[in-house]
């Protein structure tokens, strides 16, 4: 178990320092996962039948709530929970403005 830490460790700290802030950004928007897949392009497509750049702030909070937890901010079984994380990403949000 500790070397699994190691690694993950290591992992994350070469790729902050091989990777710019974007670069980053870029690799979470395009493995972040939902119920279907992988992606936020995907997880708008299908969630919205929109691409990503034509959501809004509250639909998109909504990917990002279901990308950190799939199964636990699951819209279709747990849309109470998907709620509560919604409205404390979009609170964060609003916040750092």
């Amino acid at each position: 178990m500790s070397a699994w830490h190691y690694h993950s460790f290591m992992l994350g700290w070469m790729i902050r320092l091989h990777f710019s802030k974007l670069q980053r950004l870029a690799l979470y928007c395009h493995y972040l996962p939902y119920e279907g897949g992988r992606g936020v392009t995907n997880a708008a497509n299908f969630y919205f039948g929109k691409q990503p750049d034509t959501l809004s702030a509250e639909e998109l909070a909504i990917i990002v709530a279901v990308g950190r937890a799939p199964r636990m901010n699951s819209p279709t079984r747990h849309p109470e929970r998907l709620e509560v994380t919604k409205k404390r990403l979009l609170s964060a949000y609003e916040n750092n403005q």
